[in-house]
């Protein structure tokens, strides 16, 4: 997927709603929700929003997926909508930037798998997710 845009196709995603100010990455968001509780529903798991991760430094998934397997580790998966293309976003300065990697990384040294979107290819989470899950049960 190319993942640079013309400010005429950020223009029209604007107006489309799927860029822009924060209450259009509700509808994403919102979206993506009710793929995370189908998907974990169907694989016999539990599903979390705003899920605290880390006590230590308080760092929370947008969504979670806690799937529990016998006789081995919880497939544990974190969903992060990144907002990146709002007007105001933590996500395009160099300190948030390194914070959401800090993030990334100890969730990843903590076992979690790490899916990431945007309001370009939120679409993209169900599919990621089967594919994922399929891999791993």
């Amino acid at each position: 997927m190319n993942n640079t845009i013309s400010i005429a196709e950020f223009k029209k995603l604007r107006k489309e709603g799927r860029v822009g100010k924060k209450q259009k990455g509700d509808k994403a968001k919102a979206e993506m929700y009710a793929t995370v509780a189908k998907l974990t529903k169907q694989y016999g798991g539990v599903h979390y929003e705003e899920l605290k991760f880390d006590s230590v430094r308080k760092f929370k998934f947008d969504f979670a997926i806690v799937i529990p397997q016998e006789d081995k580790q919880p497939i544990e998966i974190g969903i992060e909508y990144e907002g990146l293309m709002s007007e105001k976003s933590g996500h395009t300065t160099v300190a948030g930037y390194t914070s959401n990697c800090e993030k990334y990384n100890l969730a990843t040294c903590l076992g979690w798998r790490m899916l990431r979107y945007t309001a370009l290819n939120y679409k993209e989470l169900e599919n990621d997710l089967r594919k994922l899950l399929s891999n791993q049960i």
